[in-house]
């Protein structure tokens, strides 16, 4: 076996050595309605994705989950959001939030997780996330900050 993907309650079992790279993953969940309606910061507005339309096809695609954050400045997009919906079980995922390097520290990732989770809170029991653990910019601390939860740990090991 060449890769491996291993929940750390296992990972004891599994012979490490055998794999010399390594790389952690954390999962959190959020449960429950936002708090208040989410909120851009000034200066920027939300657009719809012009969807390839191979994703559309998918059955977890939803095009109101596909959003962009365009400066009214250039009027161009500076950040990307996308999550799924998976409705045989009522699962979000959130899948995909950047923020162009120049943009961050403004708010526009809390902006763009926030909006997500509102629109799919009608229609998800509850919304996952996932991300690297060592990441530079820290993705775990924004999606608690949005309201996620939990201490789900996973390793990816390669040969």
């Amino acid at each position: 076996m060449r890769f491996a993907l291993i929940h750390r309650d296992f990972l004891r079992s599994v012979p490490t050595a055998k794999f010399p790279r390594r790389q952690s993953y954390f999962r959190l969940a959020h449960r429950g309605k936002p708090k208040a309606k989410p909120s851009l910061p000034q200066g920027f507005y939300i657009a719809p994705v012009d969807v390839v339309r191979e994703w559309t096809t998918h059955p977890v695609f939803d095009q109101d989950l596909w959003i962009w954050i365009i400066d009214t400045q250039t009027d161009l997009p500076v950040a990307l959001g996308i999550a799924e919906i998976d409705r045989d079980i009522a699962e979000g995922a959130l899948e995909w939030i950047q923020v162009l390097p120049d943009y961050r520290g403004r708010g526009l990732g809390k902006a763009l997780v926030k909006k997500l989770l509102f629109r799919l809170h009608n229609r998800a029991a509850f919304t996952t996330v996932a991300g690297e653990m060592n990441n530079q910019s820290n993705p775990e601390a924004l999606y608690r900050s949005c309201g996620f939860a939990g201490s789900d740990l996973w390793w990816m090991l390669s040969a």
